[in-house]
C-alpha cells in the first residue's frame, strides 16, 4: 500500500492486486468494509486525522489492482461526525497508463504504446510476471487513470 497526498483534502492510496486477491472489489458493500479498514490503518500507522464525509473513487485495473482516491467534503459537520468517517463510494473499471521515458523493449509484446501531449505512456495488454511488473513500476513517472 502506498499513499500520495494531493492536497489537504484529498489523497490516493495505491494497492496492488496481490493485496486484494481475497476481496470482491466489484461488490460495493465488501469494498466499503475494506476501505474503512484502510482508513483505520492510515489513522494508526501514519497518525492521520481522517474524519468527516469523503467522496471515494475506486479505480480498478485488472493488471495493477486499485487506486483509491479520497476527496473530503469541505463542509464540516462537527456534531454529526465527531471523529467518524462516512464514505460515498464509486467503483470505476479502467486501464491504467504508465508514463515512462524509456520503453522497455522486452515488454513490448505485452504493452500498447500511447502518446499523450508529447509524453509516452504504456498500457498493459497481457499479464506481466511479478518481476516484469516491478520493473515497469520502477521506471514509471506517474500512473494516469
Amino acid at each position: 500500500m502506498k499513499i500520495k497526498f494531493i492536497d489537504n483534502l484529498s489523497f490516493n492510496v495505491y494497492i496492488r492486486k496481490e493485496k486484494i486477491k481475497n476481496i470482491d472489489i466489484k461488490n460495493i458493500n465488501e469494498m466499503e468494509k475494506y476501505l474503512k479498514n484502510i482508513i483505520n490503518k492510515l489513522k494508526y500507522i501514519y497518525n492521520l486525522t481522517i474524519q468527516g464525509f469523503y467522496y471515494v473513487n475506486v479505480y480498478i485495473d485488472k493488471y495493477y489492482g486499485i487506486i483509491v482516491n479520497f476527496n473530503k467534503d469541505r463542509l464540516e459537520y462537527y456534531d454529526y461526525f465527531n471523529g467518524q468517517v462516512e464514505l460515498n463510494v464509486n467503483l470505476k473499471e479502467t486501464n491504467f497508463l504508465y508514463k515512462i521515458d524509456n520503453i522497455p523493449i522486452h515488454l513490448l509484446n505485452k504493452m500498447e504504446i500511447k502518446r499523450i501531449d508529447n509524453d509516452i505512456y504504456l498500457k498493459i495488454t497481457k499479464e506481466l510476471t511479478q518481476k516484469e511488473f516491478m520493473n515497469l513500476i520502477e521506471h514509471t513517472e506517474k500512473i494516469l487513470l
